[in-house]
Parts: structure tokens; C-alpha cells; sequence
């Protein structure tokens, strides 16, 4: 079995949107300066609107939904001020969205994969190891993702690091957002596009570091048991393995399809 490897290629790539995000006004990662002075509703709000008593919501209301929750995320307060209780709801209710049996339209399946990702990884612990591992790969390389060990040390927040609780909850949030990504990518195959004014950059390299971190906890068991290895300097990490004969990001796979749909398809191959 191969390891994930990727290309130099790759290097270049997260230098690039890096410089394109900061001078941008992509909805991904990028808030709104000029909020209204009241700030944006609260996540309590959204859920008590639109969230059934299950956590999910219905098909007829996800429009709604999903057009509140997208005004909401154009904020950075929004995500300052959103709790772990609420991020969970949030993302228990988008999963009910982008999910493939949701009977929603698929634009808004697309939006509601690309909120949970915002959802997951904007203004918490998750987002800040998603923006190390930027770090890490322009003062590194590519190499260190052939070592999940080695990458998983290098990302998680330093100040985190022994504590198994705080970093459990920095790979739910990963491995979460790296379902979202994967449903997404899986609606952007053939001539199938992403909904108007997405990064796309942004969305591929939060994509990159969710999907790869989702397959280390896959091949370590859950997230409780990575969390305990990781905060143990002795404890033991598994690679995962790949399939494809070990290709990372083979065409036709969902990450492939997000790379190839923010015109980067290349950068993953060998």
C-alpha cells in the first residue's frame, strides 16, 4: 500500500489561494465588513425556525433554511459567538440537507455541503488546524502528509496538544466537515457546477485537509481513539489506505471533482 502522496504540485497550489483569499471577497472563508450594527442572528434562532424536533429539516423548508443560515455565515460574528452545542445542531441539520435521500433540489444540497464546511471549520480550533497545515506545507513540503503522525502533530494547536478532549473535538469537526466535502464533490461530477460566487479554491484546500484528516480518524478507529493517540507522544498512528492502488484523489472520486471544478484537477496527479 502507498501512502497519500502528493505532488510538489500541490505546494504551489496552497501558496496561490492563500494570496487570492486575502485579496478576495469569496464566500467561503471571507465575512462581511459592513454588517448591520444588531450583528447576525443567533444560531438558537435559525435552529428554533427551521429545525425539526429530530434535528432535521424538511425538504419544504430548506430553501428558507439555508437562505437564513448563508446570511448568518456572511458575518465572522456569526462564528465567534457560535457554540460547539450549536455547531452540531447546525450540522445535524445540514446533513439532512445535502444528504443524497433529502429530496432537495441539488443547488441547495450543494449550499447546504459548503455551509457545513463553514460550519465546522470557521472561527474554532478546526479552522486554525486547517490554516497550520498551510503553514506546515509552505515551510515543508507535501512530505509531511505521508506521515499521519508527523502531520497530525504539526496541525493540531500547540496548546491543545495533550489534551484529548480539545482535540477530539478538533477532529469531529474535520472529519464532519469532511463529509460534507465528500457529498459535495460527489454532485460535481460530469458538467454539474458549484452554486454562483463559490471559491472554489477556498472550498478544495479546506476540502484537502478535512478529507485527509476524515481517513486518518477511518483508519484509526473513531475520533476518541485518534484523540488519545495524538495527545500520547508514544501512541501509535495508522496511515490509511487508499485504494485506487493507493492514488490519492483518483478522477471521478468527489475531492478530484472539487480540484477539477476550481480548475486544479492536475495538482493531484503523479
Amino acid at each position: 500500500m502507498r501512502k497519500l502522496s502528493l505532488i510538489p504540485g500541490l505546494f504551489v497550489f496552497f501558496l496561490l489561494p492563500m494570496i487570492l483569499m486575502i485579496s478576495s471577497c469569496g464566500n467561503v472563508l471571507q465575512g462581511n465588513l459592513f454588517q448591520n450594527f444588531d450583528g447576525p442572528p443567533e444560531a438558537g434562532d435559525i435552529l428554533r425556525k427551521h429545525v425539526q424536533a429530530d434535528g432535521t429539516v424538511a425538504p419544504g423548508n430548506a430553501a428558507a433554511f439555508i437562505r437564513d443560515l448563508d446570511d448568518a455565515a456572511s458575518s465572522p460574528r456569526f462564528f465567534r459567538e457560535l457554540s460547539a452545542a450549536d455547531r452540531r445542531k447546525l450540522d445535524t441539520a445540514l446533513r439532512s440537507v445535502y444528504g443524497e435521500e433529502s429530496g432537495v433540489e441539488l443547488p441547495l444540497r450543494q449550499k447546504a455541503a459548503i455551509l457545513a464546511g463553514e460550519v465546522n471549520m470557521r472561527g474554532n480550533d478546526a479552522g486554525a488546524t486547517a490554516n497550520n497545515a498551510i503553514d506546515v506545507l509552505t515551510g515543508d513540503g507535501t512530505e509531511i502528509f505521508e506521515d499521519s503522525r508527523a502531520l497530525l502533530d504539526e496541525i493540531i494547536p500547540a496548546d491543545a496538544m495533550g489534551d484529548p478532549a480539545r482535540i477530539k473535538a478538533i477532529l469531529d469537526n474535520l472529519a464532519a466537515a469532511g463529509d460534507a466535502y465528500e457529498a459535495l464533490g460527489k454532485t460535481l461530477d460530469g458538467d454539474n457546477t458549484a452554486p454562483a460566487g463559490t471559491n472554489m479554491g477556498a472550498v478544495a484546500q479546506n476540502a484537502l485537509v478535512a478529507i485527509t484528516v476524515r481517513n486518518i480518524v477511518g483508519a484509526n478507529g473513531d475520533t476518541a481513539k485518534l484523540a488519545a493517540a495524538i495527545a500520547d507522544p508514544d501512541g501509535e498512528i495508522q496511515d490509511p489506505d487508499f485504494g485506487d492502488d493507493g492514488v490519492f484523489g483518483p478522477e471521478g472520486s468527489p475531492l478530484r471533482n472539487i480540484f477539477n471544478k476550481a480548475g486544479l484537477g492536475g495538482v493531484l496527479d503523479d
